[in-house]
């Protein structure tokens, strides 16, 4: 079988046709190679510059700004915060902080509860304490750290049994979220308990803010007290 270029007809069995064939391959490659070139030269400028040009991470979302790309913390935020908090502590388990924050609604970028493996990946990714990491070179990031490098090692340290457990406060799994929601109108921690009701018991969060202005607050820290 012979291959037969209808583009280059000149490309054929003939010493002519030989080294142009060799000269054309030549040429390509080194296309290729300057191209490859220029590319890992601008990331390499991006890193210098602080800038994280890959899919956000859990936390954060792609925004530009000043017209260049980068990171901002995303609603998700809080809640993975609290996760850093709770596991630089060396009081609970992995399992324990995933579970605590799934039931607070931390979820993934597709709407996924996280796995065990994902949340792992994520507490060990140093971009949550503004640095980007390549090849064993370290770069600030410009974008806003969710934690501080003290306390994201510190986790790090939980993560590999480094850090002694801490004393922590008994969590009531009937409000595992009292202390950590707040109130839709003050922003205070909401405090929980269980109501009296004619024939039930019933539970709910409340805020205890004497300043709130929320609608029914008054007759609830009445009730309350």
């Amino acid at each position: 079988m012979k291959l037969v270029s209808v583009d280059e007809p000149m490309l054929d069995d003939s010493p002519v046709g030989k080294l142009t064939a060799t000269m054309l391959t030549a040429l390509s490659q080194f296309y290729s190679d300057s191209l490859s070139s220029r590319v890992r030269y601008r990331f390499q400028v991006h890193r210098e510059q602080g800038r994280y040009l890959h899919a956000a991470p859990l936390g954060y979302r792609n925004v530009q700004q000043n017209g260049q790309k980068t990171l901002a913390l995303d609603d998700s935020a809080p809640l993975l915060k609290q996760a850093f908090d709770m596991m630089a502590t060396g009081g609970y388990s992995s399992d324990a902080v995933r579970q605590f924050v799934t039931a607070g609604g931390l979820r993934t970028k597709k709407g996924h509860k996280l796995s065990r493996q994902t949340f792992s990946t994520v507490m060990k990714n140093p971009v949550y304490c503004g640095l980007i990491v390549h090849k064993g070179q370290t770069y600030k990031g410009n974008f806003p750290a969710l934690v501080s490098e003290d306390l994201w090692h510190g986790v790090q340290d939980a993560l590999r049994g480094k850090k002694k457990a801490v004393p922590k406060k008994t969590v009531d799994e009937s409000f595992p979220l009292r202390g950590f929601v707040k109130c839709g109108y003050c922003r205070a921690k909401l405090t929980a308990g269980n109501a009296k009701g004619r024939s039930k018991t019933y539970a709910r969060y409340w805020c205890w803010n004497k300043e709130c202005k929320a609608p029914g607050q008054r007759e609830q820290r009445q009730a309350g007290s």
